[in-house]
């Protein structure tokens, strides 16, 4: 609706910063992730790293859309990180 004068602001966490509050949060649920950090070896298909993996692609997404600037949203998008 023209009429409608919508602003969007979109905050965008870096992923590390989530994964970190995540672990310190809860440690019992990460304790193999400070395993995998030392190793080197994070299995591709854990149900943590897949969620995380879409996070970031979710986001990854939603700045594209923003920063491309479609006509609707010109003038009216800022990106913080």
């Amino acid at each position: 609706d023209p009429r409608l004068d919508v602003r969007v602001i979109q905050l965008v966490r870096d992923p590390r910063a989530i994964l970190a509050s995540r672990m310190a949060a809860f440690p019992s649920q990460y304790h193999m992730w400070k395993n995998w950090a030392q190793d080197g070896q994070v299995p591709e298909d854990d149900e943590e790293v897949m969620r995380l993996k879409g996070s970031c692609n979710q986001v990854r997404s939603s700045v594209e859309m923003g920063l491309s600037q479609p006509p609707w949203l010109r003038g009216r998008y800022m990106l913080v990180r």
